[in-house]
């Protein structure tokens, strides 16, 4: 995504405890039990998605630092000054992913402008000043026990919300293919506001 001065904006997502064995693309590193991935979005409507596999049942945890800054799983320092993100795990691979539910029905996702399904991630990640709001947590965390299986994490603006997420549209989704409607925001209406 671009700042008001045209410039991308960060991102960096972690994925700890996940075996090596899972599948790596994109920007990221494995460091000892983790893939830790950073990049840049160039519009609102990017979505960086990586898949990865388990061959047994993990306890995962999946932590941005794109907001408020940090120390990723790779060591490596994060600055503050990134978007407001959305996280949210699926089982599959990104072209056929169906969204994954915990023990009572809800998304296994994280935004801070979903209803009762924002998990704050600082610390460890940092906090900013907002206008005139310090301390200020736009990082998500999600903690989840998978099976084994091959999954899929989603990564986009908070506001650029998956339908399978919010409104929770059962089924499968190509979460690469973020020219469709798949994808909505508070229009409802698959447009970016």
């Amino acid at each position: 995504m671009k700042n008001p001065a045209g410039l991308l904006v960060p991102f960096a997502a972690c994925l700890l405890a996940v075996p090596l064995q899972a599948t790596v693309v994109s920007t990221c590193v494995t460091p000892a039990g983790a893939i830790s991935c950073t990049g840049a979005f160039g519009t609102p409507e990017d979505a960086f998605t990586e898949t990865f596999a388990l061959a047994v049942s993990t306890a995962i945890t999946v932590q941005t630092y794109g907001f408020g800054g940090g120390t990723n799983a790779a060591g490596t320092p994060i600055s503050a000054g990134g978007f407001d993100p959305l996280v949210a795990l699926f089982s599959g691979p990104a072209n056929n992913a169906t969204l994954l539910l915990d023990g009572m029905g809800n998304p296994i996702a994280g935004a801070d402008n979903l209803s009762g399904l924002f998990s704050p991630g600082c610390p460890p990640a940092g906090t900013v000043t907002v206008g005139a709001v310090p301390a200020t947590c736009g990082d998500d965390r999600l903690a989840a026990i998978l099976a084994p299986g091959q999954y899929t994490l989603l990564l986009t603006d908070a506001n650029f919300i998956p339908l399978a997420v919010n409104p929770g549209v059962p089924g499968a989704f190509d979460l690469t293919d973020t020219t469709s409607n798949i994808y909505g925001s508070s229009t409802g209406t698959g447009a970016y506001t």
